[in-house]
């Protein structure tokens, strides 16, 4: 056991040399540059000289820390700027990414998101076929009430002020249902537009096109047999026209398309198969205006279109334009 004269030696030194540690560890000098331009080495700094920028070393001169120079007022609002612009470009790709997520939650192909924006324009269309029956009906009591009114005046008798007002207000609500046909006809233009954008993100989504929006490189399905096109089939662009395209095997077709504007066209001709790719001859064209007017003519006309697609009741095609198309076989 040690005597307690050497173990008060031993504490003493112990301290000692702690103590000489922890002063060797808290030696710090400040290494900067003073208005003259020259280094100057210190135990402290002037706060003039600390605003811009210092470095701390140890008494072996290795570098500590390095203190960068405070912002200036104009550096300072820059960087709040930079940093709202960062968390707005955050805020927005986190937006993207929720969005595209319930994009592709909804729709898992072109066709399908195709469907959905045929069912909602159909439904407003629907709207506005009742609409306009309800005008109808309007303008036929409108009729009633100007055929009593004027039976009323043949007779040398005053039109009753009731029969007047009910025709001011049959007036009156259906100039408010013409209103609503065009509300639901801008509505119509609006859901349109945006499944159109939302078309176009998904075709993104899903690499029929790249960021440009031109459209990746397809492939045409190999051993396309002519058989696999036959029958009817239906498609619907994005404003509402539809179109019928009956395919005979042996190589004859006709395409019926009925416009928004009451238009039709009809086609005869012939097609065939070359390496997965439909030539298209068109025979005979035909066109009615709205107002009934029928042109015809028999002009010799060559397509071709890609076939990228096909399935059972199903198959799309890439125009020489880049326009892809989705038929839908019928009934």
């Amino acid at each position: 056991m040690a005597a307690p004269g050497w173990k008060s030696l031993l504490i003493t030194l112990a301290l000692v040399h702690t103590s000489q540690a922890v002063m060797a560890a808290e030696v710090r000098y400040f290494r900067y540059k003073n208005s003259e331009g020259n280094t100057v080495i210190s135990p402290a700094i002037p706060a003039e000289y600390a605003a811009k920028g210092y470095s701390i070393i140890n008494s072996k001169g290795r570098v500590l820390e390095e203190i960068p120079p405070a912002l200036t007022e104009q550096q300072l609002l820059e960087k709040r700027e930079e940093e709202i612009r960062k968390l707005a470009a955050e805020g927005q790709e986190a937006q993207k990414r929720s969005s595209d997520a319930a994009l592709l939650k909804l729709y898992s192909s072109v066709a399908d998101i195709e469907r959905a924006r045929d069912r909602a324009l159909a439904e407003i269309e629907d709207r506005i076929k009742i609409t306009n029956g309800n005008i109808s009906r309007l303008r036929t009591q409108r009729e009633e009430k100007e055929q009593l009114a004027a039976d009323r005046e043949r007779a040398g008798q005053p039109v009753p002020e009731r029969v007047l007002r009910d025709i001011a207000g049959i007036d009156e609500e259906i100039e408010a249902q013409l209103v609503e046909i065009d509300r639901r006809r801008q509505n119509q233009l609006f859901v349109a537009e945006r499944f159109d954008r939302d078309t176009q993100r998904l075709k993104r989504l899903l690499g029929i096109i790249d960021e440009q929006g031109q459209l990746v490189e397809r492939k045409a399905v190999e051993a396309l047999r002519p058989e696999q096109l036959g029958g009817i089939w239906e498609s619907r662009d994005k404003v509402g026209n539809r179109y019928e395209w009956i395919i005979n095997p042996k190589g004859s077709f006709s395409w019926v398309s009925n416009q928004i504007d009451r238009s039709k066209q009809l086609i005869l001709g012939s097609w065939g198969v070359e390496k997965g790719v439909l030539v298209i001859t068109t025979d005979m064209r035909q066109v009615t205006a709205p107002d009934g007017t029928t042109n015809t003519s028999t002009s010799e006309e060559q397509r071709k279109a890609t076939v990228i697609s096909i399935e059972e009741d199903q198959f799309s095609v890439l125009m020489e334009s880049g326009e892809e198309l989705r038929f839908r076989r019928g009934n």
